[in-house]
């Protein structure tokens, strides 16, 4: 439940998160869908706990992520180090309870894992533009503010249009008040 909790973090920061037990549909050949995942991944984050090494899975997986030359960061949730080929990398520190503290930490690093910073800042804005929630437009425009301090006239231009036409954002109090934060 942590890891789909973080995924779920993850994803307002516009990374698509593969969390096997959760996001493989029911009736569908479930080896199928975690090789498609491994394919298709840009990162691997490992979702360090202590019982980590018992699984063959998880040990075959980042061996697949290790053969693909596919960056990996792990998040250390227990006592245990990194195992066996990752055991060389720093892991970050983590916290079971702490999704949204692990997130934060963890999307820099991920961005830098991918290489493209420029791809993290329009995940960001693709993000807050599509704010499905008045309580999801503040943390949003802070972590776009944060990766985004500069905007192209293009980004400007999205993010207006997204102001005017999504209502979760315009009637956002914490954007729409004496502040002028999204003007500023």
């Amino acid at each position: 439940a942590s890891a789909r909790l973080l995924g779920d973090e993850l994803e307002t920061y516009g990374f698509a998160c593969f969390v096997a037990h959760d996001t493989i549909q029911p009736m569908s050949e479930w080896r199928k869908e975690i090789l498609k995942g491994l394919m298709t991944m840009e990162v691997m984050l490992v979702y360090l706990t202590d019982d980590f090494e018992e699984s063959t899975w998880t040990n075959q997986e980042v061996g697949f992520a290790i053969g693909r030359d596919v960056p990996i960061i792990s998040l250390k949730l227990g006592t245990k180090d990194p195992p066996g080929f990752i055991s060389h990398f720093q892991a970050a520190r983590g916290f079971n309870d702490r999704p949204q503290q692990n997130a934060t930490s963890l999307a820099p690093l991920i961005g830098k894992a991918i290489g493209d910073e420029d791809r993290l800042r329009e995940a960001l804005i693709s993000a807050f533009c599509a704010c499905p929630e008045f309580s999801e437009a503040k943390p949003r425009f802070e972590r776009m503010s944060q990766f985004a301090p500069r905007l192209t006239e293009d980004q400007a231009t999205r993010i207006t249009q997204a102001f005017s036409e999504n209502d979760q954002l315009n009637r956002a109090i914490y954007l729409n008040n004496h502040h002028n934060r999204l003007i500023k």
